[in-house]
């Protein structure tokens, strides 16, 4: 992609990143009316909402929060999103409610998932009566939860959960129907770095690395992990910006697709098309900017040259196959390997950054924000329009409180 608002153009909006949150952002501006323009520093989807693996889960039904309700809501209405966003654009997104499957190791984890079946029952059945979290035997699980050759006979003594409201999204496809809902309401540029901001006679002009330099009312940083280092009010928000760094591999294992996700212990597997199964675990817990200097590279593009037989990937792919044995010996399609963001509350970060309402930023937060950008998105969109947001977010996701 390529192109844009020739330097001297004035838009609305100047979105900064190319992944899920910027292109929801710039999908609600063009929906508001708003005209836009999105630079993104490499490719469409080069960060971590471009993965492989696409699990969609909900926090668990205990302890409930605020939090908790609005990522609920958004996972319910996500359906909906994907269904408009395929009919206007032609493309799949690879969406699909297929539950997960837990196992049950122990007589304290069988009481723990007593306690969330009726949580579930209390919180997620008055939106959904079909969204159920609860303790089975693997025998007792409904059609559509087929374990058998699926998950390992010896891996459920207490039993498993079965959660119904999991599902699974194909994040690459999902980011190119985004991409593709834009065409006429704004230009997509890669390969642009986002440089800073000088005054302009109309909100703001941003310096890109290719020498353009664009007009713009509003900008909205989204450059999730990377972020931070692109404003200083985002760093001093975020303080600071740190990132969870991931791994997961695509297997070519075909006839699972229908089956349920499997979880345990941080290890995901998802079953998707073409005969296609994504597995992902995080591999560092902690990672901080200083720590890109370690991997002598982009961390994204260091992730991808890893070799596929490395110390990580061999231990991720036994896990794998521990507790799925139809990945055993599975071809290896592509691995990936990237830095998720991880803020101070592990929280999405949205709202403004200054007193002037020009510069907004939009990051997810971890592990959750491929579920939630819409719907952070349509929040952000209607501040930034004046308007009180139609899905308001909680007040610990905004920079300044939601004020």
């Amino acid at each position: 992609m390529g192109g844009g608002a020739a330097t001297g153009e004035t838009v609305d909006l100047l979105i900064v990143g190319g992944g899920v949150f910027g292109l929801w952002c710039a999908r609600r501006a063009a929906q508001a009316g708003l005209s836009l323009r999105v630079v993104e520093a490499r490719r469409i989807g080069a960060g971590a909402s471009g993965g492989l693996l696409g699990a969609l889960t909900a926090h668990t039904p205990d302890r409930w929060s605020a939090k908790k309700a609005f990522q609920l809501a958004a996972l319910a209405a996500l359906p909906d999103e994907v269904a408009a966003l395929e009919a206007e654009t032609g493309l799949s997104a690879g969406y699909r409610r297929a539950g997960r499957v837990m196992p049950i190791r122990s007589e304290s984890f069988r009481a723990q998932v007593d306690e969330r079946r009726r949580g579930a029952a209390r919180y997620w059945a008055p939106l959904d009566p079909a969204f159920a979290y609860s303790a089975r035997a693997r025998e007792a699980l409904p059609a559509e939860a087929r374990v058998e050759g699926w998950l390992a006979e010896d891996a459920t003594p207490f039993g498993c959960v079965w959660d119904t409201l999991a599902a699974r999204i194909d994040p690459r496809a999902y980011l190119a129907a985004l991409a593709a809902s834009l065409k006429g309401a704004g230009a997509i540029t890669e390969g642009a770095r986002y440089l800073g901001l000088e005054p302009a006679p109309r909100g703001a002009r941003a310096q890109l690395s290719t020498g353009e330099r664009v007009a713009a009312g509003a900008v909205v940083i989204a450059a999730g992990f990377e972020s931070g280092a692109l404003h200083p009010l985002i760093a001093a928000a975020a303080a600071p910006l740190g990132g969870v760094k991931g791994r997961s591999l695509l297997l070519h294992a075909p006839g699972y697709e229908t089956r349920p996700l499997l979880y345990e212990d941080g290890l995901y597997i998802a079953p998707h098309g073409a005969g296609r199964v994504a597995v992902g675990s995080t591999d560092e817990t902690e990672w901080r900017p200083a720590d890109q200097a370690r991997a002598d590279a982009d961390p994204f593009e260091a992730g991808r040259r890893a070799a596929a037989e490395d110390a990580e990937t061999i231990a991720l792919r036994a896990r794998a196959e521990a507790l799925c044995p139809p990945l055993r010996g599975a071809p290896l399609m592509e691995l990936w390997a990237g830095v998720r963001p991880k803020l101070r509350s592990r929280d999405p970060l949205i709202g403004p950054l200054d007193e002037s309402d020009r510069l907004w930023t939009a990051c997810g937060g971890f592990k959750i924000g491929v579920g939630l950008a819409h719907r952070l998105a349509a929040a952000l969109i209607d501040r930034m329009n004046g308007a009180r947001p139609a899905t308001p977010a909680p007040e610990r996701f905004w920079t300044d409180g939601g004020a």
